[in-house]
């Protein structure tokens, strides 16, 4: 039987909160608290300045202003009482020392316009300095420093540095447990993120434990209905999916598709995400009809809510056409997936991963047909694509090597199919040893 490789959609959420308010005092006269964003903007300008000790006492005031509006969340309060502390560190140290952590808050300024620029690589190595400056003068003991810590790991990350951005998420989880803070926002996305490197490199049974325990904290920091819980149960299912236990990514995924619905409804990407996965999913059980479904489905929402030719539209399609080559429907898949190839290739950003997808999806179609010549080429151009994405020991691979070789048995080219299937065996001892190890 022929294996095929589909796609999960990722989706990033990211909440930001405005705190304000206005209370009344007793009597006829209405009492105005502060609202925290002018006291935040007065800590950030006194901190640049080198005015911890005033930074400090507005960060206590920053405290009080929070705790007087019920709708805070308690993290919120204890961030404000660590900042506290934490300028009560660095109002205590000598005044050359103070100068240089003004220096470093002054960075923030540099870093944010690097970011708007886009070099990343600048803006991490300035974040680095503010880091190192903190630490030396004052230790790691707080949470600014984790802080720096999660900010470097985002840098080093999209300027291509994953080794160093894994460290660093795993430094700034280590602070947040020191300080023996759990059931934080923070919390969550470093587990997050520090869970994505680890997954692109196939260490899965690490991710998952990290992915775990980010989905405990979200639930109880947010409840079982909430966006972030969603969207973890929805990567755990894709983990389970890639590990081959579709019954239990089923339950995920299932339970991901409802906490959307009840929150965003039907026409809701997210939500078409959700049904979109439970379709692959429903596929790789052997339920061809029920995926078909919930593909045509998917569809239909994509083309109400998106684009003519969006990637989530083309992704859709390629998987139908995979449903429908299951279902014995060849020609209506070979016309979908070849559509869905030049669909890919006039896209201004050519996804290769993709691509190599799709590619092997209508090599093993022509290989069910016995058309062997033209899968071959298909299998080996989606293999060599893969490679170039991934380098040769990455568990991506895996599968085009166990496609191409069985394409070369159908050939009779038996000593190259051997070499090919020895390269998958080889290639998965040397992961699965990794893993072992990791």
């Amino acid at each position: 039987m022929m294996v095929r490789k589909l796609f999960f959609a990722a989706v990033l959420v990211i909440t930001l909160v405005d705190w304000t308010q206005t209370l009344p005092a007793a009597g006829a006269v209405n009492v105005q608290f502060p609202d925290p964003d002018s006291l935040s903007t007065s800590i950030k300008e006194m901190r640049n300045g080198g005015r911890f000790a005033e930074a400090r006492q507005t960060a206590l005031h920053l405290v009080e202003t929070l705790q007087n509006d019920t709708s805070t969340p308690p993290w919120d309060i204890d961030d404000a009482k660590r900042l506290a502390e934490f300028l009560a560190a660095a109002s205590n140290v000598p005044d050359n020392e103070r100068l240089e952590l003004a220096e470093a808050e002054r960075l923030n300024a540099d870093i944010r316009g690097l970011w708007k620029k886009r070099e990343y690589g600048a803006a991490g190595d300035l974040v680095q300095r503010q880091l190192e400056t903190r630490k030396r003068i004052l230790g790691e003991s707080f949470q600014e420093i984790a802080k720096n810590y999660t900010s470097l790991a985002y840098y080093r990350s999209v300027g291509g540095s994953k080794d160093e951005a894994i460290d660093s998420y795993q430094r700034a989880l280590a602070v947040y447990e020191e300080l023996g803070i759990r059931d934080h926002p923070a919390v969550v996305y470093n587990l997050k993120y520090l869970g994505t490197l680890l997954y692109e490199r196939g260490s899965y049974e690490r991710v998952y434990s990290l992915w775990e325990e980010r989905l405990d904290v979200a639930r109880r920091l947010y409840g079982d209905t909430h966006a972030s819980v969603a969207e973890a149960l929805a990567d755990l299912g894709e983990l389970q999916r890639k590990t081959g236990d579709y019954a239990a990514a089923v339950t995920l995924q299932s339970e991901a598709l409802a906490v959307r619905r009840s929150l965003f409804g039907d026409e809701n990407l997210q939500t078409v995400g959700s049904v979109y996965n439970l379709a692959l999913l429903y596929h790789g059980l052997g339920d061809y009809a029920a995926a078909e479904h919930l593909h045509l489905k998917a569809i239909a929402l994509y083309r109400n809510l998106l684009p003519k030719d969006h990637p989530k539209i083309i992704r859709s399609l390629d998987a139908l056409a995979v449903v429908r080559t299951d279902l014995g429907q060849l020609g209506d898949a070979e016309s979908l997936l070849r559509e869905v190839l030049e669909m890919r290739r006039r896209q201004p950003s050519e996804n290769r991963h993709g691509v190599a997808g799709n590619l092997n999806n209508l090599a093993a179609l022509l290989y069910q047909r016995e058309e062997f010549e033209e899968a071959e080429a298909l299998f080996r151009q989606a293999l060599e694509i893969k490679k170039e994405i991934y380098g040769e020991n990455h568990p991506e691979i895996l599968l085009n090597l166990h496609n191409l070789a069985l394409c070369q048995t159908g050939l009779g080219k038996l000593d190259e199919a051997d070499i090919l299937f020895r390269r998958e065996l080889d290639l998965t001892v040397h992961l699965e040893s990794n893993t072992a190890g990791a």
